[in-house]
């Protein structure tokens, strides 16, 4: 009996295992199958509006990156408020606070769901840099640690023109109880100019095309060895 319990052990066991292997090799070619597709250059400009400092404010960005397919994009990323944002007073007896924010960052957007010309992505972005603080005089300056996550959709209008927004929340790290946390929104117009410039010069060939129907030329008389006929009048 002892025995044959044993063996029963040693089959659950083997079994938790080979579910285990096959669990593991499922989720490794989860991961992994997207960074197999056909990889693209990709690049942009955009700008999230949020509140840091109480003060509504904008935050621009630059990014440069990679794509694979079209469901995963890793990008490194440039961002700064570009101008001084806030108007944050820490005490009655103090001047309002002023804040510039610059930061590098890395961003991963996965588009989980796809439906007819909807799509939806998860966003996260971590960056590093350094915000400069004033009032009337410099306040000295900081690092600052912002992590953004968030869900953002497009809607495509053609295949190369799409309107896109998105939602999410900012997390900053170090800020020392300053109010830099928040939600931001976005929205913005996405253009795939490679397939924008395919389907320009298309509508050109179709332009010329239809402009020869119209009027075609007349090409001059030409005698059997190629020389061009005279006209006597």
């Amino acid at each position: 009996m002892k025995k044959r319990f044993s063996t029963i052990q040693l089959l659950i066991i083997l079994s938790v295992l080979s579910f285990s292997a096959q669990s593991l090799a499922q989720s490794r070619d989860f991961l992994f199958k997207y960074f197999k597709q056909k990889k693209t250059f990709t690049y942009g400009l955009n700008n999230r509006q949020t509140k840091m400092l109480v003060e509504p404010s904008s935050i621009y960005s630059g990014y440069i990156g990679i794509k694979y397919g079209n469901q995963l994009k890793h990008v490194i990323t440039v961002n700064s408020t570009v101008f001084w944002i806030g108007d944050y007073q820490e005490s009655p007896t103090l001047e309002p606070m002023e804040m510039q924010l610059n930061y590098v960052g890395l961003a991963e957007e996965f588009r989980f769901l796809k439906y007819n010309r909807w799509s939806f992505s998860s966003y996260i972005h971590l960056g590093a840099g350094k915000g400069r603080f004033r009032n009337s005089f410099p306040l000295g300056s900081r690092w600052l640690f912002p992590l953004e996550t968030g869900i953002h959709g497009a809607y495509a209008l053609n295949k190369w023109l799409e309107i896109k927004g998105g939602a999410g929340y900012r997390y900053v790290f170090h800020s020392q109880g300053l109010p830099l946390h928040g939600f931001y929104y976005k929205l913005s117009i996405g253009l795939n100019f490679q397939v924008f410039k395919s389907w320009a010069l298309e509508v050109c060939k179709s332009i010329s095309n239809y402009k020869r129907k119209l009027f075609p030329m007349v090409s001059p008389p030409y005698d059997s060895e190629g020389h061009l006929l005279a006209f006597s009048f």
